[in-house]
C-alpha cells in the first residue's frame, strides 16, 4: 500500500509476491584483517614485489510482480489505484575485479586497476502503459572502468577511461520521447526492443559537470579522463597539491543523445588540495564545454523534464546551441 492519499501514514506491505529476491556469491583474494594489511605492506615496501588482488561478484534476481500507481482518476475523482503489475523480472549480474599496485622503489607507486560488469536477464511487461501487445524486452547491459596512476616523487600522472552501454532505437527518426541519462524521467519506447542503457554507481566520480550532474552518471559512453598532480609537501602524511583532470566522452549509441551527434564534450578541472590523515580541504574549479551531443535539433524530441518544465512541445521546433557550465566548489574533510 503505497499511501497515495494518506501523507502521514506509513505503506503497509500488502504481499510478498511483490519483493525482489536475489542470491548473490562473492570469491575474493584482498588484505582485510591488520596481519595480512602488514604482509601487503611488506611485500610492497621492502620486498619490492607487485601485488595482485582479485575478485567476481554474481547475483541471481527475480521479481513476479510489482506494484504501480497510475493515475487512473475521473472528474471530479482525485485518486489514483494501485495496478499489480505481472512484471516476470529476471537478472544475472557477473562482475569481474582486479587490482596490481607495486612500489619497486622508494616513494614509487605504479597502480592498475579494473572492473566489468554485466546485467543480462528480461523483463515479462516492462511498460503495462504501452499499446504494443509485445511488453517484453530482454535486458543486455555492459560496463567497464579501467584506472591507471604512476607516482615518482611529488608527481602523480594517471587515466581513467571506461564504457556503458546506451539506450538502442530501431527508428532513430521517431519524435517519442527517449529521456536521457539518469535525471530525465523515460520510459521503454515501442521501438526498444532491448533494455541496453548500463549506469554507473552514481557514487563512483570522474568528473564535476558532465557525468554528475548533467549525466547524472555514466552511461551511453566512451570517457578518457587522463590526470596530473603536484604534492608540494615532501612528508608522506600531509598533503598540499595541485591536480587537473581533462574528461572527455563520446556517445556509444549516438541516437540516444539530445541531438543524435555522439561527441559530448571536454571537462576541465582544477584542485588545490590539503590533506593529512583525520581533516584535509580543498578548492576546485571546473568548466565544461559540451559537445554537440547536447544541441537542440529542429524535431528531434526535447529532454522530457525540460519539455515538461517548460510546458512546450516534445520536440524541438528551432535548432539551439548548447552553452558553457562552469562550477566553484569547496570541501572539507574529516575522518573519525
Amino acid at each position: 500500500d503505497l499511501s497515495l492519499d494518506d501523507y502521514y501514514g506509513q505503506p503497509r506491505d500488502l504481499s510478498q509476491y511483490d519483493d525482489v529476491r536475489s542470491i548473490e556469491a562473492s570469491v575474493f583474494s584482498r588484505p582485510l584483517r591488520e596481519a595480512e594489511i602488514a604482509e601487503r605492506n611488506r611485500t610492497l615496501k621492502e620486498l619490492r614485489r607487485p601485488a595482485f588482488d582479485y575478485g567476481a561478484y554474481f547475483v541471481a534476481r527475480r521479481q513476479r510482480i510489482s506494484p504501480e500507481a497510475y493515475n487512473t482518476s475521473q472528474e471530479g475523482d482525485s485518486a489514483s489505484d494501485i495496478t499489480w503489475v505481472n512484471r516476470d523480472a529476471k537478472a544475472y549480474i557477473p562482475d569481474l575485479w582486479f587490482r596490481l599496485v607495486s612500489e619497486p622503489r622508494f616513494r614509487t607507486r605504479l597502480r592498475l586497476e579494473g572492473e566489468v560488469a554485466m546485467i543480462l536477464g528480461s523483463i515479462g511487461s516492462a511498460d503495462p502503459q504501452s499499446s504494443n501487445d509485445d511488453k517484453q524486452r530482454d535486458i543486455r547491459q555492459l560496463g567497464a572502468a579501467i584506472e591507471l596512476d604512476y607516482t615518482r616523487n611529488a608527481l602523480a600522472v594517471g587515466l581513467n577511461a571506461g564504457a556503458a552501454t546506451g539506450r538502442t532505437f530501431e527508428d532513430p527518426d521517431s519524435t517519442a520521447p527517449g529521456g536521457f541519462g539518469v535525471n530525465d524521467s523515460w520510459t521503454v519506447r515501442d521501438d526498444e526492443p532491448t533494455i541496453t542503457n548500463f549506469k554507473f554507481d552514481r557514487n563512483y566520480f570522474v568528473d564535476a559537470i558532465m557525468f554528475r550532474e548533467v549525466i547524472g552518471t555514466i552511461t551511453n559512453a566512451a570517457y578518457f579522463n587522463p590526470f596530473f598532480s603536484y604534492d608540494l609537501f615532501s612528508k608522506q602524511d600531509d598533503n598540499l597539491g595541485l591536480r587537473l583532470d581533462l574528461i572527455s566522452a563520446l556517445a556509444l549509441q549516438p541516437d540516444a543523445t539530445p541531438s543524435g551527434e555522439s561527441f559530448y564534450g571536454v571537462e576541465t578541472d582544477v584542485t588545490v588540495y590539503y590533506r593529512e590523515p583525520q581533516y584535509g580541504a580543498d578548492i576546485m574549479a571546473g568548466m565544461y564545454i559540451p559537445g554537440a551531443a547536447f544541441n537542440g535539433v529542429e524535431g528531434r524530441p526535447r529532454i522530457t523534464n525540460v519539455a515538461r518544465l517548460l510546458q512546450e512541445p516534445g520536440a524541438y521546433e528551432r535548432d539551439y546551441d548548447a552553452t558553457t557550465a562552469w562550477t566553484l566548489q569547496g570541501h572539507f574533510y574529516w575522518a573519525f
